[in-house]
């Protein structure tokens, strides 16, 4: 009989189901990979820099060294029984060619990016992506966090003010458009 050969892809990633998927293992991706195993979540983590990649095993990290471009590479890492996926790295082209790469193979798959500025906002959404993350406005909403409580705000009204704020999202930068945002 014929001897079965995994491909470079297949060997180094567990099947698993339902999992998160985590497309970048620097420092972003590899803080969620550790709160992720830390709360027992299955998840995958992919990045093409070596050093991400070596990083994210040495954690202990299922890690896939691959493009997440590449047919091949997303589907070792179980797009099709993921339950989300996280692109932690912010390359305007690279990443609206992952999301269309995405959509493709999995057009129900729930993807969260990150927008490098405020306008690439509306262009991420068009893509497809169903939660944006803009690092600037999560840092804005951790010190209006911070300064709520040191004002003596009751953490539950502190959190509450921040989802209203999140759920407002691109109306607290005023050089973006509101109606430009869904």
């Amino acid at each position: 009989g014929g001897e079965v050969r995994l491909s470079p892809f297949e060997a180094s990633v567990p099947s698993l189901e339902g999992h998160t998927i985590i497309g970048g293992c620097g420092r972003v991706g590899g803080m969620i990979a550790a709160m992720l195993s830390r709360m027992n979540y299955p998840f995958l983590c992919c990045d093409a820099d070596w050093r991400s990649f070596e990083r994210a095993q040495a954690a202990g990290f299922p890690a896939l060294f691959g493009d997440m471009t590449n047919k091949d590479a997303l589907e070792a890492l179980h797009i099709d029984k993921a339950r989300l996926i996280i692109l932690t790295f912010n390359d305007r082209a690279l990443l609206q060619l992952t999301i269309q790469r995405i959509r493709a193979l999995r057009p129900d798959l729930v993807i969260v990016a990150e927008a490098n500025h405020p306008n690439h906002l509306v262009e991420l959404r068009e893509l497809g992506v169903d939660h944006v993350v803009l690092p600037e406005f999560e840092t804005s909403a951790e010190f209006l966090r911070q300064a709520l409580l040191c004002n003596g705000s009751e953490a539950q009204l502190v959190s509450r003010a921040l989802d209203e704020v999140r759920q407002a999202g691109c109306v607290y930068f005023p050089w973006v458009k509101v109606d430009q945002i869904d």
